[in-house]
């Protein structure tokens, strides 16, 4: 097939699987990070990181000989950003490699504040602790750069863009509409990032459990805006990483973490949106609580069994990962296609799977290429469907969703303002004021956007 019939038949296995429909095989997508490309391609991954110079060689290189159904790519902070903006959760080592040290930026006797209005806290508080540049006495130098780290941020992640485009159409890749895609955080796991670190969390669990519960709860409003995307469409879906359940005890997931990760999880179904949630360690013991979740909704499996994921989730729930990227490094080509032959054998019958790897490939030391390649020929090659086109999904979707958005209190903050707010303001030309009050709107939202997606 030419690029343009490899897109479109690549295409047409991810809109199967996302309609409940058993595509002609396996597809296939997982992740690899900027520096590996850059790694096997011998460039110096912090100069490219801060250049991109041959980003786009270096993914041709690579991706030529990778069978997946999408670009494997995976987008790096950007430098400038944290560099300008004194980021403290995102610094660049010496290898040039991004490290996140573990901090945070909310005292437990501000929990009572937080909740009052979390993106009030956010903003008012949160972003200023987190950013060394906003120290600075004088607000109009910080507002200042932190607007320009914002532009060149958006600047560089512009030409990442370009360069995926560029790569995905001579190489056939198929590339979803970007305005399909969303993401957001569990509720609780906003809270256990940059907010209040792992550390101060896992005390809080214990201490202040109650307030982490009613903290998580007052997120929701703001998670579910978050997470609705530009345009709705059953091919997005909004990505969540989620952190902290293998870390936790189930008593304390049931009462910290389950019921406001459910509600954002529902809500955003009864707005068009599925989610699609990293499972980060081994969820097993959860599976009882992913049963109830929307049928449809993604999950990436990091650990557990793959046969007792299938088993209790594979009719409703569309699943992938459980591949260890360790074994690309430490396993034979033998071994590392038998992996993949034994995971297709258990996940693929029936559908609602696609082929994955258990975590993101961020260094070329933690694979053997040749190893990658020929997993992805195995199953790209091996893994037709003989009853391609049957329903896999087995109940009606909308009978899955606990339809709970009219429970959820509407978003509104201080320091945000919404489309009736503009419309409240006196204009020379009044038959202009619903344009300008959408236009107005529309910079709130993307800065709203802008703030959730730097904690």
């Amino acid at each position: 097939m030419d690029p343009k019939e490899l897109s479109e038949y690549r295409g047409k296995l991810w809109n199967d699987l996302f309609s409940g429909i058993i595509p002609d095989r396996v597809p296939i997508e997982f992740w690899v990070s900027t520096e590996t490309y850059a790694e096997y391609a011998g460039l110096p991954i912090g100069k490219t990181l801060w250049t991109q110079e041959g980003v786009e060689e270096a993914y041709m290189k690579m991706a030529s000989q990778m069978k997946a159904d999408t670009l494997p790519k995976n987008s790096s902070a950007p430098p400038i950003f944290s560099t300008m903006s004194g980021c403290r959760g995102q610094v660049m080592g010496s290898s040039g490699f991004m490290q996140h040290p573990e901090i945070h930026c909310m005292e437990p006797e501000e929990y009572d504040e937080y909740i009052d209005s979390p993106y009030d806290f956010i903003l008012g508080k949160v972003i200023p602790r987190l950013y060394g540049a906003m120290t600075d006495e004088d607000p109009a130098r910080w507002m200042a750069v932190f607007y320009m780290a914002t532009v060149a941020k958006n600047q560089v992640m512009a030409k990442y863009g370009q360069i995926w485009g560029k790569v995905s159409q001579k190489l056939g890749f198929y590339s979803m509409p970007g305005y399909y895609a969303s993401r957001s955080l569990a509720p609780m796991d906003l809270l256990s990032d940059y907010i209040r670190g792992f550390t101060g969390i896992s005390m809080d669990i214990r201490r202040h459990g109650d307030k982490v519960a009613a903290a998580a709860m007052a997120n929701v409003p703001m998670l579910v805006k978050y997470a609705k995307p530009a345009v709705k469409s059953h091919l997005g879906s909004a990505w969540m990483p989620g952190h902290m359940p293998t870390f936790m005890r189930p008593k304390d997931f049931e009462k910290c973490y389950h019921p406001s990760f459910s509600k954002l999880i529902h809500a955003t179904a009864e707005n068009g949106q599925a989610f699609k949630i990293f499972c980060e360690d081994n969820w097993t013991r959860y599976l009882d609580y992913l049963q109830d979740l929307p049928q449809g909704t993604r999950l990436v499996v990091e650990k557990g069994d793959p046969k007792e994921w299938k088993d209790k989730l594979g009719d409703k729930m569309i699943l992938t990962g459980f591949y260890p990227i360790m074994l690309l490094k430490s396993g034979t080509k033998e071994q590392c296609v038998d992996k993949a032959k034994e995971l297709v054998d258990i996940l693929a019958p029936g559908g609602n799977y696609y082929f994955g790897f258990d975590k993101t490939i961020i260094t070329l030391n933690s694979i053997v290429p040749e190893n990658l390649f020929a997993v992805c020929d195995y199953v790209a090659e091996n893994t037709k469907y003989a009853n391609a086109g049957e329903k896999s999904f087995k109940l009606n979707t909308e009978d899955t969703i606990h339809k709970c958005l009219d429970t959820i209190p509407e978003f509104k903050a201080k320091y945000y303002k919404g489309k009736e707010d503009y419309m409240q303001g006196d204009y020379i030309l009044p038959d202009c004021k619903e344009i300008m009050a959408s236009q107005a709107a529309a910079q709130e939202d993307a800065f709203f956007k802008l703030i959730l997606g730097n904690i």
